[in-house]
């Protein structure tokens, strides 16, 4: 029997997945280096002119410089390592809701390397649980990409690889005059949108509560 709701939040991480290897894909026409040949100039010759001698002077002797000591080169201090970037950490939500993180829950954060026509793209995935008076009521996760320009166009493929991937169906609408994409499939529904380059992607774990954990998502980071 399938059910209608989402069971768990593990529902999210293929999905996931998915979406962020079909938006390395879309980018994946990488430009060829175009080589030119050089071209070649006709070799005009010229007369050749004949020196006039001249007397050799005498050299004159050239003082030895004594050597200068040489500083020791100091070492620079190491460079801290840097911090892992959460995109995830920058989001808010209205009231009634909260975020929360969870480093128990794996599909929260997630690193994919990919090479695609010889790009090297890396997608970093954060999340955050949203609650509702204590209880967890949905997800919503931050795609950042790095190695490939993200523009609007990457955003319908996303959307549609991502119903793919769970047999859903698309349909999209604005929400706040923002263009959003909503799947629906026999696990749950998604909510997608592209805020400041980066996808995110909304989960209630009930199908009816994921446009509304949507809406105040993009409301409060728009």
């Amino acid at each position: 029997m399938v059910r209608s709701t989402i069971s768990s939040p593990r529902k999210l991480a293929p999905l996931l997945l998915a979406t962020a290897v079909l938006i390395a894909a879309c980018s994946g026409g990488g430009t060829a280096a175009v080589s030119q040949a050089p071209s070649q100039a006709a070799a005009v010759a010229s007369p050749t002119a004949v020196p006039t001698q001249r007397p050799t002077a005498r050299p004159t002797p050239v003082p030895t410089p004594k050597p200068s000591p040489t500083a020791q080169p100091t070492s620079a201090p190491p460079e801290p390592e840097a911090t892992p970037v959460d995109p995830a950490a920058a989001l808010t939500i209205g009231a009634p809701y909260k975020l929360r993180a969870n480093a128990a829950n794996k599909d929260l954060n997630a690193s994919i390397e990919l090479t695609v026509a010889g790009v090297h793209v890396t997608e970093t995935i954060t999340g955050r649980e949203i609650l509702n008076a204590g209880k967890v009521v949905g997800e919503v996760a931050v795609i950042q990409i790095r190695g490939v320009p993200v523009t609007a166009a990457f955003f319908e493929p996303a959307v549609q690889g991502a119903a793919r991937n769970v047999g859903g169906t698309v349909t999209y609408s604005t929400i706040s005059g923002i263009r959003v994409g909503l799947i629906k499939a026999t696990a749950g529904t998604i909510g997608m949108v592209m805020l400041h380059q980066n996808i995110l992607m909304v989960i209630g774990k009930k199908p009816a509560d994921t446009k509304p954990l949507l809406t105040e998502v993009i409301k409060a980071n728009k």
